[in-house]
């Protein structure tokens, strides 16, 4: 998208269903210098619908790494094998299902009540945050076993093996660290932002959250505690495999 906005088509967001917004108010992409400004700055809005990338819902939960699960409009991607479609977040299968249960156990709720905030006629943008706290543990494996008892093993999309056995073979953490892709990321995007002078000199001033939000029709926000930290027990990379609810 942004190779377009750099050559003049602004349109690209309208024929996508997103627009910026400042305060609430929209703002004309053209007012922006987008040879210059930093995209993930620029507070651009996608409205829901069956085009969102987000889906019908999103479930939030605290983490680091800015990942969430969420529904999807290309269902047609649990059939593959390899699930590797992802920039970071979690599809579900079934977020229906997934919100039923949540939420059938913290507030009592029946499908009925769950499918009428999610209908097309419902509400867009509803935030709805849990009375309990909810453990959310992801998890990375590389080898499984099956049923049968034969273990089965799983290519390593991330690196994570390669860098423990380096690890256990006594490489300075300093030395693995480098050749962590989300570090490789950084660096690169840092290197593009310090080539183009990382200029804030567009005419409109985004100063609200990077990167582009999308907005389902439901957000599910697991709620903390005041004095005790959300039960979140690590998030070891970003799930290649789903589980696929």
């Amino acid at each position: 998208m942004l190779p377009k906005l750099r050559r003049g088509d602004t349109g690209v967001l309208a024929r996508r269903g997103m627009r910026i917004a400042v305060n609430g108010k929209a703002i004309n992409p053209s007012r922006y210098d987008w040879s210059r400004v930093d995209i993930r700055g620029v507070p651009i809005v996608q409205a829901a619908g069956s085009s969102n990338p987000l889906g019908r819902v999103k479930f939030m939960f605290p983490n680091k790494h800015a990942v969430y699960m969420h529904d999807t409009p290309d269902k047609h991607l649990f059939k593959s094998e390899r699930r590797l479609y992802s920039s970071g977040c979690i599809r579900v299968r079934n977020p229906d299902q997934l919100a039923s249960l949540v939420f059938s156990q913290d507030r009592g709720w029946g499908k009925g009540r769950i499918a009428s905030l999610m209908s097309t006629s419902a509400k867009a943008n509803q935030r709805v945050d849990l009375e309990d706290e909810i453990d959310v543990h992801n998890v990375y494996f590389t080898a499984v076993v099956d049923e049968d008892g034969t273990l089965r093993t799983l290519r390593d999309v991330y690196g994570h093996d390669r860098r423990i056995g380096e690890a256990l073979k006594g490489t300075a953490p300093e030395v693995i660290a480098r050749s962590d892709p989300a570090l490789a990321l950084e660096r690169s995007v840092k290197h593009i932002l310090e080539g183009r002078g990382r200029s804030s000199s567009a005419s409109v001033s985004a100063t609200s959250r990077p990167k582009t939000r999308s907005t389902p029709k439901v957000t599910y926000q697991y709620k903390s505690k005041p004095k005790r930290k959300f039960g979140y027990r690590g998030f070891a990379g970003r799930a290649a495999y789903p589980s696929g609810y």
